[in-house]
């Protein structure tokens, strides 16, 4: 994930005289994504105007999650431990991808609230952690 920005921002460059690039990716992992987008233009000295799309927007039902016409992506225990997985890679400690961390994005400020969400679920044991 570290190198795929920075690959795509410098084949971007070499295609002539871009503005705006569209990224579309996983909405768990969107934000993040974006940040190291913006992280890597930063490092490069790129311009480019950085358009986030999810393909759609999570719906949570006791079923599972999935998309607003009923489709199911995930089942509510791994939305959950991507959804945490994600809150930990965003906040900027050691653990995380920030400045404090690994070094892959720059700051994100994790509100509050999602904090202390991320933290119930984990104490209730709905998330296992895998890989990063």
């Amino acid at each position: 994930m570290a190198r795929t920005p920075e690959l795509s921002l410098r084949i971007l460059a070499s295609h002539g005289d871009r503005q705006s690039v569209l990224l579309v990716q996983d909405p768990t992992m969107q934000r993040r994504t974006h940040a190291s987008f913006d992280h890597h233009q930063r490092l490069l000295g790129s311009r480019l105007e950085v358009v986030s799309q999810a393909p759609f927007v999570p719906v949570v039902r006791t079923s599972g999650v999935g998309d607003r016409t009923g489709g199911s992506a995930w089942t509510l225990h791994r939305f959950a431990s991507l959804a945490v997985g994600e809150v930990r890679r965003l906040h900027d400690d050691p653990e995380g991808y920030g400045p404090r961390g690994a070094g892959f994005i720059d700051h994100v400020d994790v509100p509050d609230e999602v904090l202390a969400a991320s933290r119930r679920l984990q104490v209730t044991q709905w998330v296992t952690f895998g890989d990063r």
